[in-house]
Order: C-alpha cells, then structure tokens, then sequence
C-alpha cells in the first residue's frame, strides 16, 4: 500500500509501477491512498499488471470529498461504489470457499475519510 499526504499521486502511481515492475511477479496489487493537504478529498485507487500487456494499470479509482471547513457536511463518494480488492490479487491464489475479493464498503471509506480530515483540521 502506497499513502500519500505530502506526496503527489502521480508520485504514488510511479511508486506503484516500480514495486509491480520489480517485484518479479511477487506483487500483483497495490493500493494507493492520496490524501490532499489543503482541501477534503482523497482518492482511493487499485493498480494491477495488466496480464495481456505488463503495463501498470489502475483497476479502479474512488474519490471521497466534502466541502471545506464544514466537517458535518455530507461526504460526496465518487464513483458510489465499494473498493474491490480482488483476492487473486491480494494473495497470489485463487480464493477457496468461502474465501472471496476484499470489498471495502462506501461506509467505511467515509468513515476513514472523516477521520483524516478531522487530523487535518480541514
């Protein structure tokens, strides 16, 4: 898992790419948290090696943001969608019953995103 706060996500998708890249197929996933300093928003993202093409690809890019200075303000989740870790992935196997894909729900995102924010006094 890759976090960022002082980092840019363009950092964190480089540093994504190095570990898929030089890992000699022993990591299959990471996971990049960007957390913007100055303003309520953080991007939650899977980025896999593409089997067909070994080229770094995000598999799925979820953004949680509320208005600034307002920490009672509804948290907007875009796409409105769970994070899906898929296990394969995550543990280099295939899943045995009744093992499954991690699903990391909007409430739970929200609730993580809260709490950043309420560290970051934003």
């Amino acid at each position: 898992m890759e976090v960022g706060v002082s980092e840019s996500i363009e950092k964190l998708k480089a540093d994504a790419v190095w570990w898929l890249a030089n890992s000699i197929g022993q990591v299959k996933l990471v996971v990049i948290v960007s957390i913007n300093q100055t303003s309520p928003e953080i991007t939650f993202q899977t980025i896999v090696l593409d089997t067909a093409t070994a080229i770094p690809t995000v598999r799925q890019s979820i953004t949680t943001s509320r208005a600034p200075k307002q920490p009672d303000a509804p948290i907007t989740t875009s796409p409105a969608e769970p994070l899906i870790i898929r296990f394969e992935k995550m543990l280099c196997r295939q899943p045995v019953p009744p093992e499954q894909d991690l699903q990391i729900s909007l409430d739970w995102l929200e609730r993580a995103s809260r709490y950043v924010w309420t560290e970051q006094q934003l």
